[in-house]
């Protein structure tokens, strides 16, 4: 059965064949579907797919994010489910359709993701975010065997964002994640520990100017032990870069830079990539300029076009240079780009038209970024209007060929093309094996009684205990070992014959590994690293509980924190439990004591708690217990000290009858609050739904207003209500995020 409309073609308006033909042709043929993609060598190929639900809006959005990876021989990708809402991963299959793998990455409609594959942590982690609720992090792992996806322990994790304009999500050097986002015309960061649980509260990043449009965005790109953050800011006009080492503290200035500064240089569109390992350490930004909007503007101008940034001698600042790649008259929009790193090519994608048309390249070598001028190249070339592309953070090879995803708005359907890659401009029609591992490269803490394994992208030959070995790291013998592999599985398993040394690097080697065409396994040799975890001197004790509880509100300024631990523990004191006023990174000055003979621990601080602020509770691994196991890790948690905002005044009042029926309805807050809206401020007649109205504030002062936008019926009771929740989940906070306690009263109108 055919599965997908297929537009197999390089170029030109061709028509589009339908099922029944497709169908009927190669059943007369006696052909058979074909088992491998069959791009012709450097030129893409166009393939229809399936139509999702007709509430769903632009499912391939947000300009800064990543739909697709490559993983196990497969491209896979982020994607609304045939005929619904749900986004779920999708992988390609060798007859160009998409298999729905069941794995949710977000069940909220019109739901956007970052998809980022971790070879570090052999996970994928996905940012979602929608317009008006919180940003969720998610983890899956990868079951080769069934080829299908799980949702990791811990996860989703929510960050109470509260919606934003997009969000993108990259590992830094030592395992933590990061996030960035734009939400009421600021610029958020927020990062997790190495573990990818435990996150920071959201944070404006110590960039000076953070005001920004409502409809700017942001990107975040993590290179050698550094981060950095692309963001568009057309309140000046500018497009910039900032950069700081992961280790800093988060409120540690980071260093900034213009990338693009001028009248008609600045718009909300943004797509950052960079090759790990490049000698000259650069990063590739496509941007489009808005010298669409600029009076007189030449047609040659640049609308489109890709910033290349070289770093400074020593650290200092980079320098910043653009490259053009579509002009004002061309009209492109939403570019992005990718990194064939074999060829050392850098492909750069638009779409021809605002709203949809065809999806064009153009490509330039890597190394001298310039591109030729004309209308490009087609790449994604349908019959139906495409809007959207998305591509993949990580660069493409010759093994992975170059997929570009899109969606059509009108048919609510999904297109995409498939480039075969090589170094000559080609591409085999026939990709080499590839292989993933367990342990993953750079784990630590590896079991001493574990097996390796190698979990290879197709079926192999050649594995035996000469091609694949452990060996210490600066060893000079490899561990003695039984090496098998199960061909249904694809899996080959390296078994030591005692427990692997404690605390020690080694080093995992698969060479000679061929599938049946006699490609050699990519790369050849495939090698990685990791290192066993320390002796077992027993179980290190943990913190049963903790007060104020991880993430609390409206906290009071003279409260203690505590924490009890498992067991009994020594060495807690003023340097191992300490608390962080994270407004100023100042450590409190307090008292640590013992609570009597338990196990719980106080920390008293010298003086009350500043109002407003949030603190960081911090347990360090110099914590032990009576065998000397120390705390496994440092635990951090946060809390928010109040007050919460209240109402002070409100009108009609509670109970008040005879009300006007073309009344306003205000409420008069003890202090500045956001997110006062026609959601959060109410007024409705019994169960029926809420009036029609408009929500403004009075001038610059604490009280709000509800102007019905109907005259209110005779002689009713009414209902109004405040909702308060914390900060992100669409309730009314105050502005450090301290919830109100949702209030509702009643009052009756008269004649």
């Amino acid at each position: 059965m055919i599965l997908a409309l297929v537009e197999p073609r390089p170029a030109g308006r061709a028509r589009l064949w339908t099922v029944a033909v497709l169908a009927a042709v190669l059943a007369l043929g006696g052909l058979t579907w074909p088992a491998q993609a069959s791009a012709l060598d450097g030129v893409p190929q166009t393939y229809v797919g399936h139509v999702y639900g007709d509430t769903v809006t632009n499912p391939n959005a947000d300009k800064p994010q990543s739909k697709l990876w490559y993983h196990a021989g497969s491209w896979w990708a982020l994607m609304a489910e045939a005929g619904g809402t749900a986004v779920r991963i999708h992988e390609l299959m060798p007859d160009h359709t998409w298999r729905n793998t069941g794995a949710t990455v977000d069940g909220r409609r019109n739901s956007t993701g970052d998809a980022l594959w971790s070879a570090r942590n052999n996970r994928l982690y996905v940012a979602s975010r929608t317009t008006g609720a919180n940003l969720l992090v998610n983890a899956f792992t990868f079951d080769a065997t069934h080829r299908s996806w799980a949702t990791a322990a811990g996860f989703p994790v929510t960050l109470p964002t509260g919606g934003s304009e997009s969000a993108t999500i990259d590992q830094d050097s030592t395992g933590r994640l990061w996030v960035t986002y734009t939400r009421g015309s600021r610029l958020w960061v927020a990062h997790s520990e190495p573990n990818g649980t435990t996150w920071s509260a959201p944070f404006q990043p110590n960039v000076g100017d953070t005001l920004l449009s409502s409809d700017d965005i942001s990107a975040l790109i993590t290179f050698g032990t550094s981060i950095g953050l692309l963001w568009s800011d057309q309140e000046s006009g500018a497009v910039r870069f900032a950069v700081r080492d992961v280790s800093a503290p988060d409120s540690a200035p980071w260093q900034v830079e213009d990338a693009l500064e001028g009248a008609g240089l600045a718009d909300d569109h943004l797509n950052v990539k960079q090759l790990v390992g490049d000698s000259t350490g650069r990063i590739f930004a496509a941007v489009k300029t808005s010298a669409d909007a600029v009076p007189g503007a030449s047609p040659d101008d640049t609308l489109v076009g890709v910033l290349v940034r070289t770093p400074g001698a020593g650290g200092g600042p980079g320098t910043w240079e653009l490259a053009p790649a579509g002009t004002l008259a061309q009209g492109w929009t939403r570019p992005i780009i990718m990194i064939d790193s074999e060829s050392r090519e850098l492909y750069f994608f638009a779409t021809t038209g605002v709203g949809g048309s065809d999806i064009v390249y153009k490509k330039s070598p890597l190394d001298e970024v310039s591109f030729p001028a004309g209308p490009g190249q087609p790449f994604v070339d349908a019959s139906l209007p495409v809007n959207n592309p998305s591509g993949a953070k990580d660069p493409v090879t010759s093994a992975t060929g170059l997929v570009i995803l899109a969606d059509s708005k009108d048919a609510h359907t999904y297109v995409h093309a498939e480039l075969g890659l090589g170094t000559d401009g080609g591409g085999p029609v026939d990709p080499a094996p590839t292989a993933s591992t367990q342990p993953a490269s750079g784990a630590t803490g590896v079991p001493l009684g574990g097996n390796v394994t190698a979990t290879f992208s197709e079926d192999v030959s050649g594995v035996s205990d000469s091609s694949f070995t452990v060996r210490p790291v600066g060893g000079t013998a490899d561990v003695v070992a039984t090496v098998t592999y199960d061909a249904a599985a694809r899996v080959a398993t390296l078994d030591p014959a005692d427990s692997l040394a404690a605390n020690t690097s080694y080093t995992a080697t698969l060479s000679g590994v061929t599938d049946s065409a006699g490609q050699a396994l990519s790369p050849n040799p495939t090698t990685w690293s990791f290192t066993t975890e320390t002796a077992p001197v027993g179980p290190a004790p943990t913190v049963t509980a903790r007060a104020p509880a991880t993430g609390a509100t409206n906290v009071g300024r003279t409260t203690n924190v505590t924490a009890t631990f498992s067991e009994p523990v020594t060495g807690v004191d003023r340097t191992t439990f300490t608390l962080t006023d994270l407004a100023t990174n100042a450590v409190v000055p307090a008292v640590v004591s013992r609570n009597g003979t338990t196990d719980q621990w106080i920390l008293n601080p010298n003086s009350g708690l500043s109002p407003d602020t949030r603190y960081r509770a911090t347990l360090s691994t110099g914590i032990r217990n009576a065998a000397g196991t120390t705390l496994a890790a440092t635990e951090t948690w946060d809390f928010l000290v109040g007050p919460a905002p209240r109402i002070s005044a409100r009108t009609p009042a509670t109970g008040a009858t005879g009300v006007s029926r073309t009344t306003d309805i205000a409420a008069t807050f003890s202090e500045p609050v956001l997110d006062v809206t026609t959601t959060t401020f109410t007024v409705r007649q019994g169960t029926k739904a809420p009036v029609a109205a408009v929500v403004t504030r009075n001038g610059t002062t604490n009280q709000w207003v509800l102007n019905p936008g109907t005259t209110l019926a005779a002689k009713t009771r009414y209902t109004v209500t405040v909702t308060g929740g914390t900060g992100g989940t669409g309730g009314i906070t105050d502005v450090a995020g301290n919830p109100l306690t949702t209030l509702t009263w009643n009052f009756t109108t008269g004649s």
